[in-house]
């Protein structure tokens, strides 16, 4: 007979811990699942994805319902030991001892370790293959979860809790996931480096990313539908603001296609102008994006706070800032290489292009992005030709300037083996800047 009894109760106690091994390694598995996961899983209709996304769509409930499971079974386990050792003639000190003895490994081991082990390992699958039977539960203890619900929302509203589980991503956290990525070489930098534009769009001004007023190419209101096109042609560029009195005053926007068909009807430029869209220098690239993309605007003249006209901005330059640089026709000619260990470029070379072109490594910060920006930052002054300036490894020379913008730089490198960058010493344009 006491055998039997202990046959019983051995077997209760493993079957019970059995029962909080299935809820424990459940609630990892389930929560372990991307959401954009289950939305894959269950878009292609995979068996169990519909289950699984019933409960990470009512999380606090099958939260709710894996405790309560897996809590009555560890007590219920406890409770049994200890009956098992009192029918042997313990006293009930030591009986009480004797169980959370027994309880503790079997449920530690056996309820908690080795089943969550096995679901941080085979999250997906094992999410899958009990997601039915935890549907299935639920219906069955509904009435019990429904109390414990109540009771759970009772004390949040004392503590200042909320009953549903947030499960949103923080910017950080996406930028830790796409870092991540990359070094397991999940995504390649090219990728990783997209991502983080995009996240960069909320906290990056217009200001960051416009052509400046002195780089805009403009016509007056005077010009003719051949003059804008004319002009279009020999700058490279497809759209242009026009200006009335001075070029504060802006009147419009004309795009090459629509000065085309003036051209061809002899209509007058006026005819082929679109309404300006203006914006602060302070707007951020998502806003400023949205509005673009609702307005239907591909270009949009950015102001400061007094309302003078600062530069423009395009949709090119807000993809740049996505994708990186979109090297146009205009560009390609930015980098001269004249020697080995030497070019020349525009002061408006990007900071960023020249070190990618030529393998260098010049720093590029706020209010220096560009050549010109960098010598007047290392100067501490407007630059004037002739001036010269070293950073690290590598001498600039102010080779053409006007008295408040520097046009054109001299790139050296010290090390006689030349730039890093595999160049092969010429460039469409060769000419045009040395």
């Amino acid at each position: 007979m006491d055998l039997t009894i202990a046959f019983v109760g051995v077997g209760a106690i493993l079957a019970l811990t059995a029962v909080s091994a299935f809820f424990s390694s459940s609630e990892l598995a389930v929560f372990s699942v991307p959401t954009h996961r289950i939305d894959s899983l269950v878009a292609t209709d995979v068996p169990g994805a519909r289950a699984l996304s019933a409960l990470r769509d009512d999380s606090h409930r099958f939260l709710v319902t894996a405790l309560v499971s897996n809590n009555v079974a560890n007590i219920a386990a406890a409770s049994v030991a200890t009956a098992v050792f009192v029918r042997f003639g313990f006293s009930g000190g030591e009986a009480a001892t004797g169980s959370t003895l027994v309880t503790s490994l079997f449920v530690i081991v056996f309820g908690e370790i080795a089943p969550k082990s096995y679901a941080v390992a085979n999250a997906e699958r094992h999410a899958l293959r009990v997601s039915r039977i935890v549907v299935a539960i639920q219906r069955v203890l509904r009435p019990v979860l429904y109390v414990f619900e109540a009771l759970s929302g009772v004390v949040n509203r004392f503590t200042g809790g909320e009953s549903a589980i947030e499960s949103y991503l923080t910017r950080e956290e996406i930028a830790t996931l796409v870092r991540s990525g990359e070094a397991a070489g999940a995504l390649d930098p090219d990728e990783g480096a997209m991502i983080r534009g995009v996240l960069d769009l909320e906290t990056t001004t217009v200001a960051a990313v416009m052509v400046p007023r002195t780089d805009v190419v403009a016509l007056p209101d005077t010009a003719t539908p051949a003059d804008a096109l004319s002009r279009a042609a020999s700058e490279g560029v497809t759209r242009m603001p026009v200006y009335g009195e001075n070029r504060d005053d802006v009147v419009g926007t004309v795009d090459v296609r629509d000065a085309i068909r003036a051209d061809e009807t002899g209509a007058d430029l006026a005819s082929a102008l679109r309404e300006p869209t203006f914006v602060p220098e302070t707007k951020p690239l998502d806003e400023l994006f949205a509005e673009m993309r609702a307005s239907e605007a591909r270009m949009v003249i950015v102001v400061d706070e007094h309302g003078a006209v600062v530069g423009i901005a395009t949709l090119e330059d807000l993809f740049e800032e996505v994708v990186g640089e979109l090297v146009g026709r205009w560009e390609t000619d930015a980098v001269d290489v004249v020697a080995s260990d030497a070019a020349v470029v525009h002061g408006w070379t990007t900071v960023s292009h020249l070190n990618e072109t030529l393998g260098l490594s010049l720093p590029a910060a706020a209010g220096a992005e560009t050549v010109a920006g960098l010598v007047t930052r290392q100067l501490g002054r407007l630059p004037a030709e002739g001036d010269r300036v070293a950073v690290g490894d590598v001498t600039l020379t102010v080779t053409g300037a006007t008295a408040t913008r520097v046009t054109r730089v001299r790139v050296e490198h010290a090390d006689e083996k030349g730039f890093a960058a595999d160049i092969d010493g010429s460039d469409d344009g060769s000419g045009d800047l040395a």
